[in-house]
């Protein structure tokens, strides 16, 4: 979940930060660091939108990342590069360089493409046109956008669901907010560690919201009814609260064991 949701993983070298894409230098101000929940749920409309958006074409490249299929944007960012070329100088040159980083048999970043078309595009690129490039780069995309995308939209949409509610509650948690505004920024240190992602309201709410998609809530449920148990200071409660946790999560055939 920590992965995909802004590469927030338990491998820090996993996958990209979101940091390395943002301007450096004067030009690196907080306006960059927010992303409304409108513009991050358009993402979901079209694999066009997604990849038009600097936030989420970083995003994407780091969820193929997570998924070690990251040469397939890399590969279709290159091509975009190569078709804005002009110097045919230039596109002999890019077009080398191309076809041994991401064609060639045993290339260091080979995508997954048939034989065929990679053969096809070899011969093109002996005398590399503007559209040398076209077909692989097409069978590429597509298959960034019939495999890849679904899934990651489909973790981007159960993240989103939970942003978009307009009342949160929690076991032991009387806690309402009546308009999440999450920063990019934030978000970003939930990385850092689980304490800091668990003792942020929003990131507590983003991993429950996941663990409820993963059919394991009752773990984070369980985990905060101790932190709310170990704040009990009465012993009468202690002793209520004690058996309440026991039959609910821990004795034999609990309902959230």
């Amino acid at each position: 979940m920590k992965t995909r949701l802004g590469c927030l993983s338990n491998k820090s070298d996993s996958c990209s930060d979101f940091s390395e894409f943002l301007p450096h230098g004067p030009e690196r101000s907080t306006q960059y660091l927010k992303l409304s929940t409108d513009e991050v749920t358009k993402w979901a409309d079209s694999f066009d939108i997604l990849l038009s958006n600097k936030y989420g074409l970083s995003a994407f490249r780091a969820f193929l990342k997570t998924e070690f299929s990251d040469e397939n944007i890399d590969f279709w960012l290159a091509c975009e590069d190569y078709k804005k070329i002009k110097s045919p100088a230039k596109m002999v040159s890019k077009a080398n360089k191309i076809y041994k980083e991401f064609i060639d048999v045993q290339s260091p970043k080979e995508v997954n493409i048939d034989f065929r078309t990679k053969e096809e595009t070899r011969q093109k690129l002996l005398e590399p046109t503007a559209s040398s490039l076209h077909e692989i780069q097409a069978k590429v995309y597509s298959l960034m956008e019939k495999d890849s995308y679904p899934r990651a939209k489909g973790l981007k949409e159960r993240m989103s669901s939970f942003l978009l509610k307009q009342d949160w509650k929690l076991p032991c948690y009387a806690c309402k907010l009546r308009k999440p505004r999450l920063t990019l920024e934030e978000c970003l240190t939930w990385k850092e560690s689980f304490e800091n992602l668990l003792s942020s309201k929003h990131g507590l709410y983003a991993f429950r919201a996941f663990l409820v998609s993963e059919f394991s809530e009752e773990n984070i449920a369980f985990y905060l009814a101790c932190k709310d148990y170990k704040s009990t200071k009465s012993g009468a409660k202690l002793q209520a609260k004690a058996e309440r946790i026991y039959n609910e999560f821990i004795g034999s055939e609990a309902p959230r064991e």
